[in-house]
């Protein structure tokens, strides 16, 4: 009995240190889902503002649209009508040229007469005869001149002042005409503005859409890691476990690997600040934790850190190991997954080229690939995990 309560103890033992050790991997990586959750909420909000500002946009756009169309009809019934006001002022001067030509021939007409009553007189002076036909002829000609010449006078002034008044409506005409065609201008200024507004805010809202799905998808396969790493883990101790329990007499040893070493978890050749980096260039483009994207306004969060490299440059590993995953992701393009075998496990993506394989073993600073370039800029992307918790690779970086 004593022995049997032993080997149980031997088996029991195990399964608790799995399930305590396994708790804080399991609390970061639900831990990691929230905050994802979280982004994807803030990216929703996103969404509906951007749905918003595109509403008000297409109105104010259309109310733009409509005001548009009413300037152009008012500037063509302006043209129209300062047309038809220049034509008037245009008959009007031609009938004030024509009274005053009238006039000008009547006078002349009169001048023609005075000069054949002058020669009459003087050919006829000393007579005996009567002279009084023609003077009476004369006068009566005079007055009707003179009568003419002022009614034809007050006609001219008449049509003069009319066409003055036409012509200062006309101007007021022509006024409102550069007026409207300078608020069209500032209209069309105003549609052209309300279209770019809106295709950006079309863009950007079509970018969150797709960053809300990648980060679902994303959040999914998260959670999908995290059982399988947990049921793989549990399982691989289990293994461990009964295979050490008889040569033990009972007592498992229990497994140290995944046991941090203080705050900074620690082990090999992963310490602070001891790592090579993977890169020529310690230029870092973004770093590691949650960050604002300054083009949608969202909140996201970076797995690892970001390393400016030019296109084609080196890529090496940073310790000892074996690499376990040569694959291709939306967002990441080829990537590299190298177990250390010692708990921890870097990753490397955003790569041209891959010069290894799965399964192939690395040393420090053998080549992984050659940087790529993505919509991020020409970047790569570097993480370091231990287990299934995420951390500061730059904690690591020497």
């Amino acid at each position: 009995m004593v022995r049997r309560a032993g080997v149980c103890i031997g088996v029991l033992f195990p399964l608790m240190l799995i399930a305590i050790t396994a708790q804080p991997s399991v609390n970061s990586s639900n831990e990691e889902l929230r905050r994802l959750r979280s982004s994807i909420e803030q990216t929703r909000a996103q969404i509906r503002q951007l749905t918003t500002k595109e509403r008000q946009t297409r109105r104010s756009l259309s109310m733009s649209q409509r005001q548009r169309q009413t300037l152009r009809n008012q500037i063509l019934q302006l043209e129209l009508s300062l047309r038809s006001l220049q034509d008037s002022v245009a008959s009007l001067q031609a009938l004030v040229q024509q009274t005053q030509s009238s006039i000008r021939r009547s006078e002349q007409r009169w001048q023609e007469l005075t000069r054949s009553m002058f020669h009459y007189q003087r050919h006829h002076q000393g007579r005996a005869e009567d002279s009084r036909l023609p003077a009476l002829v004369y006068q009566r000609t005079t007055e009707a001149v003179s009568s003419f010449r002022n009614r034809m006078t007050m006609v001219a002034d008449s049509l003069q002042n009319r066409a003055a008044e036409v012509g200062s409506l006309a101007q007021q005409q022509q006024n409102l005409l550069i007026a409207n065609q300078s608020r069209r201008v500032q209209v069309d200024k105003t549609i052209r503005s309300n279209q770019q507004d809106l295709a950006q805010v079309v863009q950007s809202k079509s970018k969150l859409m797709e960053e809300l799905r990648a980060k679902q998808a994303s959040a999914r396969r998260i959670a999908g890691l995290i059982q399988s790493l947990v049921r793989k883990e549990q399982q691989r101790r289990r293994n461990e476990a009964r295979s050490r329990a008889p040569s033990t007499g009972g007592r498992a040893v229990p497994d140290r690997t995944s046991v941090d070493a203080g705050p900074l978890p620690q082990r090999g050749a992963f310490s602070r600040n001891s790592l090579p980096w993977p890169t020529s260039s310690r230029t870092v483009a973004q770093g590691y934790g949650m960050y604002r994207n300054p083009q949608t306004g969202t909140t996201l969060e970076n797995p690892g850190i970001d390393i400016r490299s030019t296109q084609g440059s080196g890529v090496g590993a940073v310790a000892q190991g074996r690499v376990s995953t040569v694959t291709w992701l939306p967002g990441y393009g080829s990537l590299v997954i190298v177990d250390h075998q010692n708990g921890f496990r870097t990753v490397y993506a955003n790569l041209a080229s891959v010069r290894v394989a799965n399964g192939s073993s690395v040393q420090a600073g053998s080549r992984i690939g050659t940087s790529g370039t993505s919509m991020d800029g020409d970047v790569v992307h570097f993480e370091v995990w231990n287990g299934s918790s995420r951390l500061n690779p730059l904690s690591y970086l020497r």
